[in-house]
């Protein structure tokens, strides 16, 4: 290339008056950057922010950000959202599925623990929310008529786990799932070593699907279309 006849020179001229320690790495870093400028050519204008879609949001955003991760590249809409990315980038990957539901242990509204294998040989559908989180108190009703419409079969059940904590909070719990009609399972996530944090969740609302062999077959998070929910929980009873 032409343009090496210019640069060898000077790259040799520019190491007499350094060590070669630091040479190399400059010419390591010459090297990135011009790999990298490369690589802005095939940066899209919009895609979805990595961070944002982790928590329910797909909305494409003007790319403010971006890296490569195990040879994919990801988006950001800003530095802090690659710097959340950075600080541990397998919370915010796309969810492997299907594969094991992690061991937890909650509690029922009476302070009795509750695991998975109270339900077992159910279909049960996991959704982790809050009573301050508005986008989970929307979401009830529709969990209300599913657990309601596959209640006679045995095989199903919604298990609503809430994130809630404070003073007096089973009570708090208790009044408003009376207040709202809810009669499928409300647990609390009480424990020290918390489901939540067993989930590797960020955000509520977040659900899981898990079959009778515990294994998780599908997850949402944020706003999601019950129409898709109700089609996996059907594939799943109906599967022989």
């Amino acid at each position: 290339m032409n343009w090496l006849v210019f640069l060898l020179p000077a790259m040799r001229r520019i190491k007499q008056y350094m060590g070669t320690y630091l040479f190399l790495i400059l010419v390591h870093l010459s090297f990135l950057n011009i790999i990298q400028a490369g690589e802005v050519g095939k940066i899209p204008e919009e895609a979805p922010c990595t961070i944002r879609s982790s928590q329910g949001d797909t909305t494409p955003v003007e790319v403010g950000a971006w890296r490569k991760y195990e040879g994919k590249t990801y988006y950001f809409c800003c530095q802090k959202c690659k710097e959340q990315f950075d600080d541990n980038p397998t919370a915010y990957l796309p969810p492997i599925i299907p594969r094991p539901a992690p061991d937890f242990v909650v509690e029922n509204l009476k302070g009795k623990d509750i695991t998975l294998k109270n339900y077992k040989g159910k279909v049960v559908l996991i959704d982790f929310w809050a009573t301050w989180c508005i986008p989970c108190v929307e979401m009830m009703p529709e969990l209300q008529k599913l657990n309601k419409k596959h209640k006679k079969s045995k095989k199903f059940v919604v298990l609503g786990i809430s994130i809630d904590q404070g003073k007096d909070i089973r009570k708090k719990i208790k009044n408003f799932i009376k207040e709202k009609n809810i009669s499928y399972p409300i647990l609390h996530d009480a424990k020290k070593d918390s489901a939540f944090k067993s989930f590797n969740l960020k955000v509520v609302p977040t659900m899981f699907l898990i079959n009778t062999e515990k294994q998780i077959v599908a997850q949402w998070t944020g706003k999601t279309n019950h129409q898709e929910v109700e089609k996996h929980v059907s594939n799943l009873l109906n599967k022989k």
